[in-house]
């Protein structure tokens, strides 16, 4: 899905999904967290961001003052492809 695209963005449920993973959510995404975290993917580097288009759950905590809330299912995953490495341009005759 990411062909020649500057990013691909995709929901951590729908990616989820797509993957064929039977953990649970808050377990894909700490999975997924730490590939992100170690950058372990060959040719993409991958981030997790919350959809500022969904709105937080704001509660007051036992110290009184407010958090916000966020669900697993408000997590967008983008994967940005990793600059490519260049081969000197006498690679071909070097090789011979």
């Amino acid at each position: 899905h990411c062909g020649y695209q500057e990013r691909f963005i995709i929901g951590l449920e729908k990616l989820r999904r797509k993957v064929g993973s039977e953990d649970t959510l808050a377990k894909f995404k700490h999975q997924l967290s730490k590939i992100a975290e170690e950058d372990r993917l060959p040719e993409y580097s991958i981030e997790l961001a919350f959809d500022p288009r969904k709105p937080s759950i704001i509660q007051d905590n036992p110290a009184g003052t407010p958090r916000r809330l966020r669900k697993n299912s408000q997590v967008l995953v983008a994967f940005y492809p990793k600059p490519t490495r260049s081969l000197p341009l006498n690679y071909m005759s070097e090789a011979s």
